[in-house]
């Protein structure tokens, strides 16, 4: 009774998401700020550019950037999947000799197309994309997951936790491979099947050896990075503030 139970939460989940499809002009609309979203390309399953490679997933545009030391690593047996059309256009910019494409639609049928035309060695999902659909056919497949620099935030957790009888029978199957030990014990919670903390690809990189000439001897120096729009006005007021007390 469980196990049909689970099964029909995962058909159910397909089943709205393929109702969901015509209304995709809406959802490209809401994620506006993560890049475009074009379905045709998602429809598509082939990907035999992928075969016997270690196939990598991130989100869109930070996503790519943060995978360098791990492509590099695994490069010339490395594929990547992107969510956003965005973080594809910059994949492809900075890995050229990297096979990449839009993350399918996350259809059961689509996705295990997709699979088997890639044939991958493995599976790894940075930080925390969770597509249902991907990760049973991986697991149908024996496709070996990993989750690298695991993260769930407390935010996602609350989200995911709603879903743990649809996914952790799916997530049971998956490494993951988390940032810090308060995702650890999230990912252990959602029923992952092997957890350990290892770090984040953030914080893994090489320093240029050399570095522009910059003079700010005797002041405190800010940075703001990966602003989006909006933010940059925020970052402005509190300059301001902070520069009546630092020079």
């Amino acid at each position: 009774q469980t196990l049909r139970d689970k099964v029909m939460l995962l058909y159910l989940y397909n089943a709205l998401l393929a109702l969901s499809t015509p209304l995709f002009p809406l959802i490209k609309l809401s994620a506006r700020k993560r890049g475009e979203l074009k379905l045709l390309p998602r429809l598509k399953p082939d990907f035999p550019q992928a075969k016997g490679k270690f196939l990598l997933h991130a989100a869109s545009v930070g996503e790519v950037n943060s995978l360098k030391p791990l492509i590099e690593l695994l490069t010339p047996e490395a594929a990547l999947t992107v969510f956003t059309d965005y973080g594809l256009k910059r994949a492809r910019q900075l890995y050229p000799q990297v096979p990449s494409r839009v993350l399918p639609l996350d259809l059961l049928p689509v996705t295990r197309r997709f699979l088997r035309s890639a044939a991958p060695k493995a599976l790894i999902v940075y930080e925390s994309e969770v597509w249902p659909s991907l990760l049973k056919a991986a697991t149908e497949l024996k496709v070996p997951v990993y989750f690298v620099s695991g993260k769930i935030s407390q935010r996602a957790f609350g989200r995911l936790i709603k879903f743990k009888k649809l996914l952790s029978p799916i997530l049971g199957q998956c490494r993951f491979l988390a940032r810090w030990e308060e995702d650890a014990e999230r990912a252990r919670e959602l029923g992952f099947k092997e957890v350990k903390v290892v770090g984040d690809l953030k914080l893994d990189y090489s320093p240029p050896k050399k570095l522009p000439p910059f003079e700010a001897e005797g002041r405190t120096v800010l940075l703001w990075g990966s602003t989006h729009p909006g933010e940059e006005e925020l970052a402005q007021e509190v300059h301001f503030r902070l520069k009546r007390e630092l020079p």
